[in-house]
């Protein structure tokens, strides 16, 4: 089978697939020139952004939040519930930790006997050999 990528040669460019061949300058040129660039996009879109805003009504939201000094609740609650994440984490690493001390070097699964393979007429000994010596199992009877 061929090898992917484009049919002609005169597509390829040795820049986007071998980057490491462009210097330092280079790279950070063209890293600033997409930042300019993208940046330069977004302003284009900006009364489009205004008009949506002030249809949407987000200049009460300005007002309650900024205006009003309604973001020190905002604030009050994002340290809350960072409070809680952090809880709830500390929670299941103490969990996680509790059983690695519990049964660190303890294997007590074991083959239950009467669980057997399930035999498949429609497959050759070629593919079912190696099924069959691997300890997982997906089919059983």
């Amino acid at each position: 089978m061929e090898e992917s990528g484009p049919r002609h040669n005169a597509l390829k460019s040795p820049l986007i697939e071998r980057p490491d061949l462009q210097s330092t300058r280079q790279r950070t040129l063209y890293g600033a020139l997409t930042l300019a660039f993208w940046a330069f996009w977004f302003y284009l879109w900006l009364p489009l952004f205004a008009l949506l805003a002030w249809m949407l009504g987000l200049q009460q939201a300005f007002k309650y939040m900024v205006v009003l000094g309604g973001y020190h609740d905002v604030i009050r609650l994002l340290g809350l519930y960072s409070l809680i994440i952090l809880l709830h984490g500390g929670g299941l690493v103490l969990w996680a930790i509790y059983n690695i001390i519990r049964f660190h070097g303890v294997e007590r699964r074991r083959v239950n006997p009467r669980l057997r393979p399930r035999i498949s007429g429609g497959i050759s000994d070629r593919i079912r050999s190696p099924w069959h010596a691997g300890r997982a199992r997906s089919a059983f009877t």
